[in-house]
């Protein structure tokens, strides 16, 4: 089974990537969603440099050109992903509002075989869509359809977060208790498609949660839980006390400011003794260097250790 994070803006950077690869070795990793653009006309190094300890990892790319989709997979083939995604489903004005991207591409499943054979054409890499149930208030037929063309043009790989999707209301919002949980629809999908590999998302946020899920489909996928508390999919053997000093060195090696690392480890002492001593001595040195975050944490370091 399947147990991956989802791909969130300005969440998981490479610096919670390699953060949470401290916490669990085996849990499939996805990047923020990257513009085609960004790829093909940008500094690709920027965007899609990894390091190997965040394998196992996706790359989620964003756009609805076919002939730059190709570009952008052939740049990525460097870089040593082991799997391309598709993003279908990213409700947000800025993406889905403009050329076609995101989730308006549910509404042009021509278009989104395009660029699923554009990907599977430049890839010997696993290539998979995200996507969402239907927009406004289509129902499980109209999901079918679109997951039955995308399949017969090759991908095999099917991300849903099971909600419906809506243009004119916020991302927030589209998450929000109004938008309603389908869960019973993802798994009806697989059982009409049992040869495609089906991964379900939305509000999956416990273990408990991990194992009902998994007696239907294939795997699960993990949003905002995972951020803001990595720690229920964390491997046993973990030190905290390691992953702050080992934190710290990375942001050196990275010629950065260790705030703009540990601003992302806030989930860390998730619900547990420390936690608003550990969130406390981030704040408080924001602008610190590697040198004075070593000075200002070693005591909390020295007491974790005592535990």
């Amino acid at each position: 089974m399947e147990i991956a994070v989802a791909p969130m803006l300005d969440l998981t950077t490479p610096e919670f990537r390699y953060f949470f690869r401290q916490m669990s070795r085996h849990t499939h990793l996805y990047t923020e969603m990257i513009p085609l653009n960004a790829i093909v006309l940008g500094d690709a190094d920027r965007f899609l440099a990894i390091d190997d300890i965040e394998k196992d990892i996706a790359l989620q790319i964003g756009g609805s050109d076919p002939a730059r989709m190709a570009q952008a997979v052939k740049i990525a083939n460097r870089y040593g992903y082991d799997e391309i995604n598709l993003n279908a489903g990213c409700p947000s004005e800025r993406v889905a509002g403009h050329g076609d991207f995101g989730a308006s591409l549910m509404k042009k499943p021509a278009l989104t075989c395009d660029l699923l054979k554009a990907m599977l054409d430049n890839t010997d890499k696993t290539v998979s869509l995200k996507t969402r149930i239907a927009f406004d208030n289509g129902g499980y037929d109209e999901m079918s359809d679109y997951i039955g063309v995308c399949a017969a043009a090759g991908c095999s790989k099917f991300i849903i977060h099971a909600r419906n999707v809506r243009l004119n209301i916020s991302p927030k919002a589209n998450r929000s208790e109004k938008m309603i949980l389908h869960y019973e629809m993802v798994y009806r999908l697989k059982k009409e498609f049992p040869h495609l590999k089906i991964i379900v998302n939305g509000d999956i946020k416990s273990a408990a949660d991990i194992a009902k899920h998994g007696e239907f489909v294939d795997g699960v996928m993990i949003g905002r839980a995972a951020y803001y508390n990595p720690c229920f999919l964390a491997d046993k053997d973990y030190a905290k006390d390691k992953i702050i000093t080992d934190m710290i060195d990375y942001a050196e090696r990275k010629n950065m400011r260790p705030h703009g690392v540990f601003r992302h480890m806030i989930g860390l002492f998730y619900e547990c003794r420390g936690a608003k001593t550990f969130k406390r001595l981030i704040a408080d040195n924001s602008s610190s260097d590697a040198a004075a975050y070593r000075s200002a944490f070693h005591d909390f370091i020295s007491q974790i250790r005592g535990n």
